[in-house]
């Protein structure tokens, strides 16, 4: 079994080294090209490993609802290390719409300027780094629109509107 040795402890590979995590609370919006990957305001987060040895997991969740005549159907979210897309098989070549999840779509149409999806996922990279990383979540969409974050379209004061959070935490693990 593998060691790393961390203030003269050493632990075993598979250990927690470290956590890094953001909480994104704010509800706003943000545009969207056709067919473009976009970083998602807010979610994101830094991280500086231990170890070039050490891998990232990558854990993420979203409340997005999409608007300005898109709907969520047609939508991936995907996952960048800096400037790098991660995780995701990119479809060079294809029209094929690409990233690591999609999202779970919970709305009637007749209801879905109110009705926010949301998305989750995990992931382990390998970044073989000793620099600070920062990952981010991504949305790609067929179409151009506004992306609402954290909250609903119409967004009224109303028991029927929803606001919520997004996050994204990341944990260096021992190789």
């Amino acid at each position: 079994m593998a060691l790393i040795e961390i203030n003269k402890l050493a632990l075993p590979a598979g250990s927690i080294l470290q956590v890094q995590s953001t909480n994104y609370t704010t509800a706003t919006s943000m545009s969207f090209s056709a067919n473009t990957v976009t970083d998602i305001t807010g979610i994101t987060v830094n991280i500086t490993p231990s170890a070039t040895s050490s891998k990232i997991f990558v854990m993420c969740r979203a409340m997005i609802e999409c608007g300005g005549g898109v709907e969520a159907e047609n939508s991936m979210i995907g996952l960048k290390r800096g400037s790098t897309e991660i995780g995701g098989v990119s479809q060079t070549g294809s029209n094929r719409n690409y990233g690591i999840t999609t999202f779970a779509i919970g709305y009637y149409s007749q209801n879905n300027a109110h009705t926010p999806e949301v998305s989750s996922f995990h992931f382990l990279d390998s970044p073989s780094s000793t620099s600070e990383l920062t990952y981010k979540a991504t949305f790609r969409h067929e179409g151009g629109g506004t992306l609402y974050i954290n909250r609903t379209i119409t967004d009224s004061d109303a028991t029927n509107m929803e606001r919520g959070t997004s996050n994204i935490t990341v944990m260096e693990v021992a190789g």
